[in-house]
C-alpha cells in the first residue's frame, strides 16, 4: 500500500484507489483523511497492499524489466 502525494512519476506508480492513495500536494486535509482511511479499514489496507504487491511483481520486478529492455535492444538493432 502506497501514500503519495500526486506529483511528478508518482501517478506513474501508484494507482489511486487500486494499490494505495494519490493526494494533492500540499493538501494536509486530503493527507489527513487518505491515512485515516488505511489506518482504521484493516480489510482496505490489506486490499491496497496486495494489490500494490501484485502490480509491483507484475510490472517492476527485475525480470520483468529486463525482458522489456531486451526486446527494445532487440527491435532497435534489427533496424
Amino acid at each position: 500500500m502506497r501514500l503519495a502525494s500526486d506529483v511528478g512519476g508518482i501517478p506513474e506508480l501508484v494507482e489511486d484507489g487500486r494499490c494505495g492513495f494519490l493526494v494533492p500536494p500540499d493538501d494536509v486535509e486530503a493527507l489527513v483523511a487518505a491515512l485515516r482511511k488505511v489506518l482504521t479499514d484493516d480489510a482496505l489496507r490489506g486490499a491496497l497492499g496486495a494489490a500494490a504487491r501484485q502490480r509491483a511483481l507484475e510490472e517492476f520486478d527485475v525480470d520483468v524489466v529486463w525482458r522489456r529492455i531486451d526486446a527494445i535492444y532487440s527491435e532497435v538493432a534489427a533496424r
